[in-house]
């Protein structure tokens, strides 16, 4: 499990290579939620996907033995671009290690 470094901004993009992959992600505030969007090696795979703590942000059936991304939080909080960094954490997780929290 990888940390992926956010800065406590409401909207932010970063491209990372991970599992020799190129990710790009786009992290975006909502009214009340956070949502990404999420292209692998330069194809969008996901759009508007919204952020729920602790569940892999891109469905099983999109992962075809890619890794996968996570919003890890101190008690279960909801998503909070103020706390990036600090109390809340995004974590890829690669094939091997599964896609649980």
């Amino acid at each position: 499990m990888q940390v992926i470094p956010l800065e406590p901004i409401p909207n932010q993009s970063l491209t990372l290579v991970l599992d020799g992959n190129r990710w790009s992600l786009t992290i975006k505030q909502a009214v009340t939620s956070m949502f990404a969007d999420i292209a692998l090696n330069d194809q969008p795979i996901m759009q508007g996907v919204r952020f729920c703590v602790g569940t892999p942000l891109i469905p099983y059936r999109y992962l075809q033995g890619f890794g996968n991304f996570l919003l890890l939080t101190d008690n279960e909080d909801l998503p909070d671009w103020q706390q990036f960094g600090a109390s809340q954490q995004l974590v890829y997780v690669s094939p091997g290690e599964g896609y649980g929290p």
